[in-house]
């Protein structure tokens, strides 16, 4: 498998675990679930909580001539909107919270990756001084998989 189509594999399954969890009614989580970070938080209008999947560093260590093995991190931001702050927090803290459950449940991704582990959780306040309603919490993960090396 090529370390593009792996990457995809990766980025879909977490899109997909974050779209399909669902609050004790059977409502989604989240009402946006989008790749990057570079959006405005005012293009969010009020598609409050958004799941926003964040890739950054690939660790990449030679196991043997053959096999390749990847550590990829990646941020799952939640924003969450909420005038008051002390329920802005809460609702922030059981969002990490209920990601972090849905994951633990299955640390292979459905076989997607050799193993899922936890890095952090962290809560912003107050993501920008014009929206003081406007929380982040951030899950950060690094995800450990192997590709086969290409020998010339």
């Amino acid at each position: 498998m090529s370390l593009k189509v792996k990457y995809r594999e990766i980025m879909n399954t977490l899109k997909s675990k974050m779209e399909n969890l669902k609050d004790g009614e059977g409502n989604p989580l989240f009402k946006l679930v989008m790749f990057g970070e570079k959006a405005e938080i005012t293009d969010f209008e009020d598609n409050y909580p958004v799941c926003l999947i964040t890739p950054s560093l690939d660790v990449i260590r030679d196991r043997s001539t053959t096999q390749l093995q990847h550590e990829l991190t990646v941020d799952l931001v939640i924003l969450t909107r909420n005038r008051d702050y002390s329920q802005g927090v809460i609702d922030t803290l059981d969002l990490i919270g209920e990601v972090y459950d849905s994951l633990s449940a299955d640390r292979s991704l459905g076989n997607v990756v050799s193993t899922l582990f936890f890095v952090s959780n962290e809560i912003v306040y107050s993501v920008t001084p014009r929206l003081l309603e406007v929380f982040a919490g951030i899950v950060r993960l690094r995800l450990l998989f192997y590709l086969t090396s290409i020998v010339p």
